[in-house]
């Protein structure tokens, strides 16, 4: 590769307040730059925080630390000197020369940290301008300068928000790689570890490079991870709520029956009361009607018998006037006597009036003093509780020893209770805000117990699945070492043995290291100990097949000679090589075919004839029928020969051919033609027929003399042509004459015949022979094929580590929870001796309830105070009022009885005036005899009147008594019927609890009503009061009409469903309260373990009837709504999780993918077929030539195995049916890895699953000059030179960075960053490493213990080296050049590092701002 002059390359790098870089420049010479120094000398560091760093922006510790260590992270280095907060920048320039100036491209990334926040923050800036030129990163005293002064001095256009907008800046800016500039980074990052070594680690060159390889993009696994768990999640959810729903549903059947049992018994209940009541109902209605017709009749007697009094009265009035009247009275005087009674009757009634009037006054002065002595005891009883109130409230609140008196005080209480209660606040809020505190650090104790019983919970886990784990592999390799003896007793100790015990011993050694690692694979060491013995044989199953495939060539071959032979296709003489012109279609035909022997040639003149003809060429010269067809031919230049004969030609005498040869009978030439061919052809040599002339050589002679001619032929098989002249014996003719040419056809048909009987022969043998030596071969495939299974095992491994990585992080974990919990501890004590203190100084409890009863007391006794000095004032208003009523009641009821008796004597003495007078005024006119008659008249109506009033009398006792029992009746009756109603409501009540609509859905009552409030029922005694006072005929019915409406109808649709008529024991509630609870149980287990959170809880209140309900994330539910709910949901959620829907939606989820991964497969492929054809066109100096083969893993599962067979398909190839086979396997492979990992997240599942990388291994090739191409072995890299060892090792790393860097911009740099760079390499082999960088023109930053790049092989680097002084916290370097010939360091006349970095770079930086300390770090810092 010749490297580009107009291309990117490192010019700087600095380290600005990081570690202990105080401020640092590093210069590259020709983009090279060595740091070298003791370990700890900041070599590594500055590599850590420059490269990658500086192209991707991550803070990530684990991509800092070259060892993937997670302890040094960003802010660790910031603060690394002790500070609270720092601020850093690390830089990097890159330039190129672009015609007479020179272009760059500077990145700078700035880090600020602060002791008490998490992590950096970065800043990151992509520019054109120089540091120390155009810019600088410190002010003027030397402080880093502010994101925001530097991003004032750039420019917005060159700040970066985001890491990722800032890498996508870097490549846009260098790199123009796209989507794969991730993949170049990661590559960078693997070649940077520090693992190149001296010895060939296959896998560990196969996880480099693989390293390099662009994983899937994390957004598109985020993604579908999101939707996988959304769609785990529904189906869970749809899991769950089936096995709750199912579970529901049987609760419910036992929860409807335990409901119907006790409906069926309580309504029986309401219905035997409301026959009661209907009953008592009856029986008052009765007494009633037997009271009002007593009444009748004792009104009626009564009234009869105040008639009959008021007539005795009469008629004894009317008997003593008869009986003292004095007939002889004036008439004046009577009349006097009759005035002065009307005027004292008017007075009496006037009198009575204003008696009555007044004992109404004094009964409304009467009914308020009761009024105001009832409001008074309500007072003076109030007064008496707030007090007892005061008195509890102020013990409670403490008050009673604060030293301030009793806590009633009196008239000034409410003052004295304002100052008590203000100042045992102040001590409840001292003490409240100490418990406030505990409180905290009880929830943080609580918080750290429960975090680390679980974390002890992890542990015993972690524990448990690691000797689980352990004793997994155990079995494993149990069970894979007897696979592995199965397999030597057949294929080493067997009948056919393809191994040895030296084989056997190394598969056993590597099968118990099986998993640690380096150790390889058992068909690598099969392959090692076999693979020569397997070439062998496949080289002699090569062997043989080649001699078997030359048997059939040689035999296909004699059969078509055979077939042409006897087929006459094969007469002619070879073909002159020579004449190559077609003689397809052409007039005439060669001599051979144009004569035949004279029948009385000899058959040995006729073999020297043909012969001398054949080797003089004549015999398959070309004879046209015309001549000027020759000449044409031979204008034209065909390649070919010609007889063309003339009279030139013609011998002039002696014999010719044609004494020996004569034309055949044919179409093709004349016959004339033909003989002067002959006669133009000497012959030399006996005539024909002598047979004893002795063969010799042709003579040549001139023509016309008679000597021999210049074409001349000799029956002594010689001729001569001009100067050339030769012999051509032959034993037989073969061609001339057809009887010449069919013996010759016998004879060779004859030679086949036995050629290809020996042919067959030999074929056969070699077929056995081949067949054993195929068996051979194909065993040796059958024994690797065989090898145990080690998949097993090394997934065992696997789990082993990863359970021991999961037992030491648990561990750890525990350890640190613990010591959470007793700091926890502490803090809790210390804040509750802190409360016991503050309490015991105030007298106040310790426990939060209790200080809050205090501070409830002291609220408390303030109200009271309040309402108690309220209540004494009001109670001595009453006091005041009730004795002036009193009073004035007294003095008046003592008028009123003054003024009663007076009026009754005044009436009763008015009565007796009256009837004296009416007596007298009857009798004073009449005769003596009338008088007398009267008189006897009214003594006898007297009598009648006196015993008609005694029957009357008995009709009212009678009556009276009679009325009295209904009384008591009607009295006992009511009370009956009010009990009657109470019963019926209290079961009333004791039924509503059933009434539930949630209850009565489950009961399979239909909605309706609610069952009224008891609030809206009349009161039992209302209730008998309504039914008594209907006129229904019915007693029921009135019952029924006084109840609710709804209460009614609810109780006939009960009735309709449960059956009240049925009896219901008591054993039959018990039996149905244990089935239920029961029941009830196994539905709280059944929902106890549901993720959704589900809580079973259940009243058993007053009602006496069981309750359920569940607690979910919409509140606490009635279990038949919860019932309805998760029906739904399953349905629902059913509907959208048929197997085929959700076949589809992961389709969906996994179409872009599948995508991606063939996409990722198809550039992988085309960047390893670059890195292959780099590494090969650089042989080594032996001619040894590395490949790489980038190849399916041979631990691939079945599913693995057919995705990478998808995978081999290009975009057009893989199509649609392609890509949703591989979607259905991707499918597969993901359920197969969730259900063996159920805790695992679909996001680690995914990416186990999804990464491509790890179906494919890159395995190295090695060529050697002569020998077949073989994989790079551990073994084999073992035997080979020191130089090689190390080239073998690192071209592949180096044209890996070499492909990703030439798909990329042409003007990208080249960089590549190796820590302890080429450690355990001997010095003679880096000349021809570094050489390798310089060929592949690779921009290098290298650290090493002791490293020197002073090659010829390297036109130029830049060397530090580093000294770290910790105890002033300073780093410190020394600058030297190699300049391709020499190395030039500050003593060869330079003052420092700084003149000869501006020498190297032709200008003096500065990274000096001209900028004030305002607004730096530690002013920022500061706020």
């Amino acid at each position: 590769m010749t490297p580009r002059s107009d291309r990117f390359q490192p010019s700087r790098a600095g380290v600005i307040n990081v570690w202990d870089y105080v401020d640092e420049e590093f210069v590259f010479a020709d983009g090279r730059l060595v740091l070298r120094g003791h370990n700890g000398s900041g070599k590594t560091k500055a590599l850590e925080v420059l490269f990658p760093f500086v192209l991707d922006g991550y803070t990530d510790a684990r991509r800092l630390d070259p060892f993937s260590g997670q302890n040094r992270t960003m802010k660790s280095n910031l603060l690394y000197r002790g500070d609270d907060s720092a601020y850093g920048y690390v830089w990097m320039e890159f330039a190129r020369a672009d015609g007479d100036r020179t272009e760059t491209a500077t990145l700078v990334i700035g880090l600020r940290a602060h002791k008490h926040r998490d992590g950096v923050v970065p800043s990151f800036f992509v520019t054109d301008r120089r540091l120390g030129v155009d810019f600088g990163l410190l002010a003027s005293d030397g402080r880093p300068l502010t994101e925001r002064q530097l991003k004032g001095a750039l420019g917005d256009a060159a700040c970066h928000a985001t890491a990722a907008d800032y890498r996508r800046a870097v490549d846009a800016r260098l790199f123009g790689l796209g989507d794969r500039y991730t993949q170049l980074l990661d590559l960078l990052l693997a070649l940077r570890r520090p693992l190149l070594a001296k010895d060939l680690d296959p896998d560990k060159v196969s996880e480099t490079l693989t390293s390099g390889l662009s994983p899937l993009d994390e957004t598109l696994l985020d993604q579908a991870a999101r939707d996988f768990t959304n769609l785990s999640a529904v189906q869970r959810r749809f899991d769950q709520a089936t096995a709750a729903h199912t579970a529901t549903t049987a609760f419910v059947g036992e929860y409807a029956s335990y409901l119907t049992v006790h409906a069926r018994h309580r309504l029986a209940r309401v219905r035997t009361a409301t026959r009661q009541a209907a009953e008592q109902a009856g029986a008052v209605t009765g007494a009633r009607d037997t009271r009002q017709r007593a009444a009748v009749d004792h009104a009626a007697a009564t009234e009869r018998s105040e008639e009959l009094d008021t007539r005795i009265r009469g008629l004894d009035a009317h008997r003593s006037g008869l009986e003292a009247d004095d007939a002889f009275r004036s008439h004046a005087a009577l009349e006097v006597e009759r005035s002065h009674s009307a005027e004292t009757a008017r007075d009496l009634s006037e009198q009575q009036a204003r008696i009555d009037a007044q004992a109404g006054e004094v009964g409304a002065l009467r009914r308020e003093a009761d009024q105001v002595e009832q409001g008074l005891e309500r007072v003076r009883a109030r007064t008496g509780e707030l007090a007892a109130e005061l008195a509890e409230s102020a013990d409670q609140a403490g008050l009673g020893h604060d030293g301030e008196g009793p806590a009633d005080s009196g008239d000034d209480l409410p003052a004295t209770a304002r100052a008590r209660a203000t100042a045992r606040r102040a001590d409840v809020d001292a003490v409240r805000e100490r418990l406030r505190g505990l409180t905290g650090a009880e929830t943080a104790r609580t918080a750290a117990d429960q975090a680390a019983a679980h974390a002890d919970q992890r542990l015993r886990q972690r524990d448990q699945e690691c000797a689980r784990a352990a004793d997994a592999l155990a079995d494993a390799r149990s069970t894979a070492a007897d696979a592995l003896a199965a397999w030597t007793g057949h294929w080493a100790d067997g009948p056919s043995p393809v191994t040895g015990p030296v084989c056997v011993e190394a598969l056993g050694q590597a099968l118990e290291r099986f998993g640690d690692p380096g150790t390889p694979a058992l068909a690598e060491v099969y392959g090692e100990h076999t693979d020569q013995q397997r070439l062998d044989a496949a080289g002699h199953v090569r062997a043989l097949e080649d001699r078997k495939e030359q048997l059939d060539a040689e035999a296909a071959r004699l059969t078509r000679e055979r077939a042409d032979i006897a087929a006459e296709r094969d007469d002619a003489p070879a073909a002159d090589a020579r004449r190559t012109a077609s003689r397809e279609g052409r007039p005439g035909a060669p001599l051979w075919r144009l004569v035949r022997f004279a029948d009385t040639v000899a058959d040995a003149d006729a073999a020297a004839v043909e012969g001398a003809l054949d080797g003089a060429g004549l015999l398959t010269a070309w004879v046209h029928p015309d001549a000027d067809a020759t000449r044409s031919a031979l204008a034209a230049g065909e390649a070919d020969a010609y007889l063309l004969p003339t009279g030139d030609t013609t011998a002039d005498g002696g014999p010719t051919l044609a004494d020996v040869l004569v034309p055949e009978q044919q179409d093709l030439v004349p016959e004339d033609v033909i003989a002067r061919v002959l006669a133009s052809v000497r012959l030399n040599g006996p005539a024909a027929g002598d047979p004893g002339a002795t063969p010799g050589p042709a003579t040549p002679a001139t023509p016309g003399t008679g000597a021999p001619a210049a074409h001349t032929v000799t029956t002594r098989a010689g001729f001569a042509l001009g100067l050339l002249m030769g012999t051509s014996p032959k034993a037989v003719p073969e061609f001339i004459g057809a009887t010449n040419r069919a013996h010759r056809r016998r004879e060779r048909l004859a030679d086949c015949d036995a050629r290809l009987a020996e042919l067959a022969e030999q074929d056969a043998l070699l077929s056995e022979d081949l067949d054993r030596a195929g068996d051979l071969l194909k065993a040796f495939t059958r024994a690797r094929t065989a090898l145990p299974d080690t998949a097993p095992v090394e997934r065992a491994v696997r789990r082993v580590e990863h359970h021991s990585t999961l037992l030491a992080s648990a561990r750890e974990e525990s350890g640190e929870r613990r010591r959470a919990l007793d700091a926890a501890v502490a803090e809790v004590d210390a804040h509750r001796h802190q409360v016991r203190a503050v309490a015991a100084e105030r007298a106040m409890p310790v426990r939060p309830e209790a200080v809050e009863a205090v501070a409830s007391a002291v609220d408390d006794y303030e109200s009271a105070a309040r309402d108690l000095h309220a209540a004494r004032a009001e109670a001595a208003r009453h006091t005041a009022d009730l004795d002036g009523r009193r009073e004035t009641i007294t003095r008046l009821d003592g008028r009123l009885e003054e003024d009663r008796e007076r009026h009754e004597e005044r009436r009763r003495e008015h009565e007796r005036a009256a009837a004296e007078l009416a007596a007298r005024e009857a009798s004073i006119s009449a005769p003596v005899r009338e008088l007398m008659a009267e008189l006897e008249g009214v003594r006898e109506s007297l009598r009648e009147a006196r015993t008609e009033q005694r029957d009357v009398q008995a009709r009212v006792t009678s009556s009276h008594e009679t009325m009295i029992r209904a009384d008591r009746d009607l009295e006992h009756g009511r009370k009956a019927l009010t009990d009657a109603f109470t019963a019926l409501f209290e079961h009333g009540d004791a039924f509503a609890a059933l009434t539930h609509p949630d209850l009565r859905a489950t009961l399979g009552v239909e909605p309706g009503p609610a069952w009224p409030d008891r609030r809206l029922w009349p009161a039992p005694e209302r209730a008998a009061e309504e039914v008594l006072a209907a006129a229904a005929e019915d007693p029921a019915d009135a019952v029924r009409a006084v109840l609710p409406h709804p209460a009614v109808a609810l109780t006939d649709e009960f009735a309709d469903v449960v059956d009240p008529g049925r009896t219901v024991t008591d054993s039959d509630l018990k039996s149905a309260s244990t089935r239920v609870s029961n029941a009830l149980r196994a539905f709280q287990d059944a929902l106890g373990g549901d993720a959704e959170g589900y809580r079973v809880d259940h009243d058993f209140g007053t009602s006496g009837v069981i309750t359920v309900f569940v607690n979910d994330e919409t509140g606490r539910n009635p279990v038949s709504a919860f019932a309805r709910v998760i029906a739904d949901r399953v349905e629902d959620q059913g509907a959208l999780l048929r197997e085929e829907e959700r076949g589809v939606l992961e389709d969906e989820l996994l179409s872009g993918i599948a995508q991606q991964i063939h996409e990722r497969v198809r550039v992988a492929r085309d960047l390893v077929t670059g890195m292959d054809r780099d590494t090969r066109s650089r042989p080594m100096s032996s001619g040894t030539r590395i490949g790489i083969r980038w190849s399916r893993s041979d631990r691939l599962t079945d599913d693995q195995a057919v995705a990478a067979g998808l995978l081999k398909r290009d975009a057009a190839g893989l199509g649609h049916a392609g890509l949703t086979r591989l979607r259905e396997v991707l499918r597969q492979m993901i359920r197969a890895h969730h259900a063996a990992h159920p805790r695992a997240t679909y996001k680690q599942v995914l990416s186990a699953v999804l990464d491509y990388r790890t179906w494919y291994r890159f395995e190295l090739r090695m060529a050697v000059p002569g020998q077949d191409e073989v994989r790079l072995t551990k073994n084999k890299h073992e035997q080979m030179s020191g130089g090689e060892k190390s080239a073998a090792i690192h071209l592949p790393l180096f044209a890996a960075a070499n492909a990703l860097y030439t798909s990329a911009s042409p003007t990208c740099p080249r960089m590549v960053a190796l820590d302890e760079a080429f450690a355990g390499i001997d010095d003679r082999y880096k000349p021809e490493l570094m050489g390798l960088t310089v060929t592949f023109d690779l921009d290098m930053f290298m650290t090493g213990h002791d490293l020197w790049v002073h090659y010829d092989s390297v036109p130029m680097a830049s060397h530090y080296d580093m000294h770290h002084d910790k105890g002033s916290h300073t780093v410190s370097s020394l600058f030297m050049l190699w300049d391709g010939a020499q190395t030039i360091d500050a003593d060869a006349g330079f003052a420092g590092n700084e003149e000869l970095a501006a020498e190297l770079l032709g200008i003096t930086p500065s990274r000096y701002a001209p900028l004030s300390a305002a607004g730096t770090l530690l002013e920022d810092t500061g706020d």
